[in-house]
């Protein structure tokens, strides 16, 4: 899923309920440049994976933060279909992409 978040006078702007662990980069999208933060936490065949974008306009800190559930195959007598992280994952950039500011 995509949950979109918007804080005022946040320094730095940055997506303030991530975890202290993962990767942190900056990235550009449409000339627009963000903070990139990627993590994930699991626990009992149960994985989360977060990969969130912020970008401050004015006053105005902005985060997309898209979330990724997956399951433990192994642990189902009869699994669900098979998790394809690149897949899912693909539509991150797609999205991206189309951010922009309007006039």
């Amino acid at each position: 899923y995509l949950e979109v978040l918007v804080a005022e006078s946040l320094s730095p702007c940055s997506d303030t309920s991530a975890p202290p662990w993962g990767s942190v980069q900056n990235v550009t999208f449409n000339g627009i440049e963000f903070l990139e933060q990627t993590g994930s936490e699991g626990g009992v065949g149960h994985l989360h994976e977060w990969t969130s974008y912020s970008t401050q306009k004015g006053n105005a800190c902005i985060t997309l933060r898209f979330m990724l559930h997956s399951l433990n195959l192994g642990n189902y007598a009869t699994p669900p279909p098979a998790f394809n992280r690149e897949a899912e994952t693909a539509v991150f950039t797609q999205i991206m992409n189309t951010f922009g500011w309007l006039p």
